[in-house]
């Protein structure tokens, strides 16, 4: 079947253990609330704090899934030209889009192009600090074209899991 798409209310609130061993091993702890629902759409904020980060930031989403204004997985807020297709609801398995979205980075005030790719899998059951929840799998290519003398073009892959009884991934 497929996830339907999500209803959002004002103090909506998801909490994340987060643990990033990229570069630095550092934990934080990532707090994303509803805190406007209305015709221009949704504001979430979100707040991290931990090792090595401490930021409020605010996301803004035309719709559930659309995002306007936001971070791709870091906390850098990027404006997109137009909305970035986080989530294509409703999510049906086998599903698969892939968007080029140009977007300005708000802290290199630099512009760039990112192509997002993704494929919906199918369902499981994902445990989490939370709870055991039915989730279905989106697996995401990204390739962010914002390459600086100090960082180059990157291709990221991942798998997301979106729990619709949690309404969040």
């Amino acid at each position: 079947p497929a996830a339907p798409t999500p209803t959002y209310r004002v103090g909506d609130r998801w909490v994340y253990q987060v643990s990033d061993g990229f570069r630095a091993p550092a934990t934080w702890v990532e707090t994303h609330e509803v805190v406007s629902v209305g015709p221009a759409g949704i504001s979430v904020r979100v707040t991290q704090r931990g090792d090595r980060i401490d930021t409020v930031r605010t996301e803004e989403w035309s719709v559930p899934g659309l995002v306007t204004v936001g971070a791709l997985y870091d906390s850098e807020t990027r404006r997109f030209a137009k909305p970035l297709q986080r989530y294509n609801f409703p999510l049906v398995p086998g599903h698969v889009w892939n968007q080029w979205v140009e977007n300005v980075n708000d802290s290199t005030h630099r512009e760039g192009t990112i192509n997002r790719y993704v494929v919906v899998g199918g369902w499981q059951k994902i445990t989490t600090p939370a709870g055991t929840f039915d989730a279905i799998q989106l697996r995401v290519i990204m390739h962010l074209d914002d390459g600086e003398f100090w960082r180059w073009p990157t291709t990221c892959g991942d798998r997301v899991w979106y729990a619709p009884e949690v309404r969040a991934f």
